[in-house]
C-alpha cells in the first residue's frame, strides 16, 4: 500500500521490500459480495507465475484471506507448519463493517501521536461493539490503549485497566490468536514487570505466527530491557524484514542500538525512520539521545527542538544536555522549574539522567526508587539506559534492579527479589 499510486516497477518494489516475488491483485465489492483477483509475479523478471479469482460473501472475508494465503503457500512450495495451517483454516465470519473499523484502527495505531492513537481507540472500540466476538479487534484495542499511555496524552495508570481488559477478552475469545498473546505479554512486560510471563506470551505468539511483526518487535524490546542485546537485535532485524518501510520499527531498532552503545548504527536507523516519516517526534528525541552520548551536544539540542513538545520529558532531556555541556546553573534551574510545575512528578528516568550528569546521585536514586514504587512502563529500560551508567558503581543500583526483579548480570534469568 505504501507504493499505491507511485510509478514504481514491480522489480523496484521487490528490491525495496527485500522479496523475490510479489502478490498483485484487485478487490471488487458489490453489495454484500467481494471478489478478489490475485496474481503471483516473479519480481526480477516480472513474470506471472500464477493467477486465480475468488468470490465470497463479505462476512467470509477472513476465511477468504486464509484461503488465498494457503493457495500462495502451496504454489511457492514453502513449508507451512501444522499450527500455521490450523490458524489459516480456523478463521470465522466477521461483520464487514467491524472489519473495516479494525483495519482503520490498525492504520492509525502505529502512527504514535495522541490524535492518531485516539482515532485508533475509537475505530477499534467501534469494531468490538459491532462484532463483540472479534478477538483481533480486542487485541488491537489493548495495543492502542497501551500506546496512548506511552506516546499519547494519557498516563500509564489511566490506560492499564482498559488495555488489560481488552487483552483478556481477546485471549478468552481466541487463545490461538497470536495478537492476543502479544497484547497480554505487553501488559506483563510494561506494567507488571513479569519478565518471565511476558517472554512466555511473546514466545507463544511466535509459535502460532512466526512472522508476527508485533511479537518480534515487543520480544526485542523485552530482550533489550533484560540486557540481552544480540537477541534483541535479531528480533528487530526480523521486524525490519517484515516491514522495511515502517518508521516505528526503524525508530525502535535505533533505540535498541543506542542502548547497546552502537551509536553510529543507531544514527543510521533513526535517520531512516525520519526519512520514512519526518513527523516522527519520538525518532527526533531518540536521535538527540544518540548525539548526546556521542558528545555532539549542539546536534542533540537541535534534534530535541525538532521533535520537542515542551513536555516535562523533553525539558528533562535538555537539562541533561546542559549539565553535560557544563551549563550547570541552567540545568539545575530547569529541573527546579520542572519540580514546581509537576508537583515533583518529574519524568523519572530522564530527570535522573540529568541529576546523574550533575553528580547528584542521591536525587537521581530518589527519583528512580519513587518510580519503582509506582511501577509501570516508564522504568522498564532503566538497566540499559546510557545516561545512568554513572550510577552503576553505587550499591543502590543493584538494590534498584532487585526491586524490579531485573537480572544484574545481563543474563536471561531474573534475580531473586
Amino acid at each position: 500500500m505504501r507504493f499505491k499510486g507511485a510509478r514504481t516497477s514491480l522489480s523496484e518494489i521487490a528490491r525495496a521490500l527485500n522479496v523475490d516475488a510479489v502478490i498483485e491483485g484487485s478487490v471488487h465489492r458489490t453489495s454484500d459480495r467481494v471478489r478478489i483477483s490475485v496474481q503471483l509475479i516473479h519480481a526480477p523478471t516480472e513474470t506471472h507465475v500464477w493467477a486465480r479469482e475468488y468470490e465470497r460473501d463479505l462476512t467470509d472475508v477472513l476465511k477468504l484471506q486464509g484461503e488465498v494465503a494457503r493457495a500462495v503457500a502451496d504454489e511457492i512450495r514453502i513449508q507451512v507448519t501444522a499450527e500455521e495451517r490450523a490458524r489459516l483454516a480456523q478463521a470465522g465470519t466477521v461483520n464487514p463493517t467491524a472489519h473495516e473499523e479494525y483495519l482503520l484502527g490498525q492504520y492509525y495505531l502505529w502512527k504514535l501521536t495522541e490524535d492518531d492513537l485516539t482515532r485508533a481507540v475509537d475505530h477499534l472500540e467501534r469494531a468490538t461493539r459491532l462484532d463483540p466476538g472479534y478477538a483481533a479487534a480486542h487485541a488491537g484495542l489493548s495495543h492502542a490503549w497501551w500506546w496512548r499511555g506511552v506516546w499519547g496524552g494519557r498516563t500509564l495508570e489511566d490506560v492499564e485497566s482498559p488495555s488489560r481488559a481488552a487483552a483478556r477478552k481477546a485471549l478468552e475469545l481466541d487463545p490461538r490468536l497470536a495478537e492476543a498473546h502479544v497484547s497480554m505479554g505487553r501488559i506483563k512486560f510494561g506494567h507488571d514487570w513479569d519478565w518471565t510471563g511476558a517472554e512466555r506470551d511473546f514466545g507463544r505468539a511466535l509459535e502460532i505466527d512466526p512472522n508476527n511483526l508485533d511479537a518480534h518487535f515487543f520480544h526485542g524490546m523485552l530482550s533489550m530491557a533484560l540486557g540481552r542485546f544480540p537477541e534483541s537485535i535479531a528480533h528487530l532485524e526480523r521486524a525490519e524484514q517484515l516491514d522495511p518501510l515502517s518508521s516505528t520499527v526503524q525508530s525502535g531498532f535505533g533505540r535498541v542500538l543506542y542502548r547497546a552503545r552502537r551509536f553510529d548504527e543507531a544514527l543510521f536507523h533513526l535517520n531512516r525512520a525520519l526519512e520514512l516519516e519526518p513527523g516522527n517526534g519520538g525518532a527526533h528525541e531518540r536521535l538527540g539521545d544518540v548525539y548526546d552520548q556521542m558528545g555532539r551536544y549542539a546536534d542533540a539540542l537541535a534534534a530535541y527542538r525538532n521533535g520537542g513538545s515542551g513536555s516535562p520529558l523533553h525539558r528533562a532531556r535538555v537539562a541533561r544536555i546542559y549539565a553535560r555541556m557544563g551549563r550547570r546553573g541552567e540545568a539545575k534551574q530547569m529541573l527546579e522549574d520542572l519540580k514546581a510545575e509537576t508537583g515533583d512528578r518529574l519524568p523519572g528516568v530522564a530527570a535522573a539522567g540529568a541529576y546523574a550528569a550533575l553528580g547528584d546521585k542521591d536525587e537521581a536514586f530518589r527519583l528512580l526508587f519513587a518510580m519503582a514504587e509506582q511501577g509501570g512502563d516508564a522504568l522498564n529500560y532503566v538497566k540499559v539506559e546510557p545516561p545512568l551508567d554513572a550510577l552503576h558503581s553505587d550499591p543502590r543500583w543493584q538494590a534498584l534492579l532487585r526491586r524490579m526483579n531485573l537480572p544484574i548480570d545481563g543474563g536471561a534469568g531474573a534475580v531473586s527479589p
